[in-house]
């Protein structure tokens, strides 16, 4: 059984209008952009996206919400003395999808067990 499907007229619209210039003005666009989930280059690109989409006539809406997302970026464990100082500062490998530290971290005597 053969099955054959028709354009429509919206979609015949649409294909008229892609060009490479236009495709490789977009590739332009986001080749600059950095897009970890929740960056700056992220919000760019979602606004660069809506740009287009309201010029093209569509109706568009950015939502936002707080998320964890599974990107640690870095992690510390500093020691400090009596005084507040730092003495010693340990990389450490933080925990997928964790809330950050409030600024100024937390703050715990060090026992030795």
């Amino acid at each position: 059984m053969t099955v054959q499907q028709t354009a429509t007229d919206a979609e015949l619209k649409a294909r008229a209008e892609v060009s490479a210039e236009r495709l490789q003005e977009h590739l332009n666009v986001f080749s600059t952009l950095f897009r970890d989930s929740g960056s700056e280059d992220e919000r760019k690109a979602a606004a660069y996206i809506a740009e287009k989409l309201t010029e093209y006539g569509v109706q568009t809406h950015t939502y936002e919400f707080k998320s964890l997302i599974s990107w640690p970026l870095e992690g510390k464990l500093e020691i400090l003395d009596e005084e507040g100082n730092v003495t010693e500062s340990v990389t450490c490998r933080t925990r997928a999808f964790g809330a950050q530290t409030p600024e100024g971290g937390y703050t715990g005597e060090l026992a030795f067990v």
